[in-house]
């Protein structure tokens, strides 16, 4: 999939970079100039399918320098030199302008594209955040409910995480989640989800995954903190988990509650443990 946008990528500027040296051509049989300014533009502004300012920065100079080598290799026509003059220096300034304004729309598009990740990204951890959990799990649930798939959710705890809080302060403890959940995110399949609902509350959720599939990489993922040191002060900790799987008759409420319960279970059932509720 990557190569073929990759090359879908080269073709289009392929195509832009043959226009260019088709509007040089018929630019050259027109000394006055009048084929240059808007074609040339009209090339500049299909590079706002790109977000890339280099690709719109070399379609501009390109566009500029063809316009005024045109001038100087186009046949001289008598009595029309201050026309041509005139024409080219608006060709380019509607290149320039053109350039200008499908610089600032891709900025603004980088500008929301980013602001979109900020509202679903949780600022200390860089996991998608409850935001993007409530979203995703919404939709997820529906399409395995409507098509019949698979389809799993852990939540996650860190045991006794106050008490580590409490003795090495907030900062250990923000450092100490940061470091279980790249630990976490390391383990886990490309397909999964991970996200931080607020303290040291973690959400695993996985797809096309049935209760079975979903408890071994659960528990690989505990294996994981199990005598391991972890974070600047080399803590040793362990986690609990509760698992649930869809049923015919859920949504995404039922869910997280079932899986909510069996996190509970494991927490007051010694912690450490992953304990399942189908």
């Amino acid at each position: 999939m990557l190569m073929a946008s990759k090359h879908l990528v080269s073709m289009v500027g392929m195509i832009k970079l043959l226009f260019l040296l088709l509007i040089f051509i018929i630019d050259l049989l027109l000394p006055s100039g009048i084929a240059a300014g808007i074609p040339y533009a009209f090339v500049v502004m299909f590079s706002l399918k790109s977000e890339n300012y280099v690709t719109t920065c070399i379609i501009a100079i390109t566009s500029i320098l063809l316009t005024l080598l045109g001038y100087y290799l186009s046949p001289p026509v008598a009595g029309f030199m201050e026309i041509a003059i005139i024409n080219r220096a608006l060709a380019i300034f509607l290149i320039t302008g053109t350039a200008i304004m499908v610089m600032k729309y891709q900025g603004d598009q980088v500008k929301i594209a980013q602001l979109g990740r900020l509202s679903t990204t949780d600022a200390l951890t860089q996991t998608k955040n409850r935001r993007a959990f409530e979203h995703i799990m919404a939709r997820e649930t529906d399409r395995a409910l409507r098509y019949h798939r698979d389809l799993s959710l852990a939540l996650i705890d860190i045991d006794h995480f106050k008490k580590i809080n409490d003795t090495y302060g907030h900062d250990a403890g923000d450092e100490l989640l940061t470091a279980v959940s790249k630990r976490i995110s390391s383990i886990t399949r490309s397909s999964d989800e991970i996200f931080r609902l607020g303290g040291d509350e973690f959400a695993f959720l996985m797809i096309e995954t049935n209760l079975t599939q979903a408890q071994k990489i659960c528990e690989k993922i505990r294996n994981a903190f199990v005598n391991q040191a972890i974070g600047k002060h080399s803590h040793r900790l362990t986690i609990s988990i509760g698992i649930a799987a869809i049923q015919p008759n859920d949504h995404q409420a039922t869910l997280y509650k079932r899986a909510d319960k069996a996190l509970y279970h494991s927490k007051n059932t010694g912690r450490n443990r992953v304990s399942v509720l189908p």
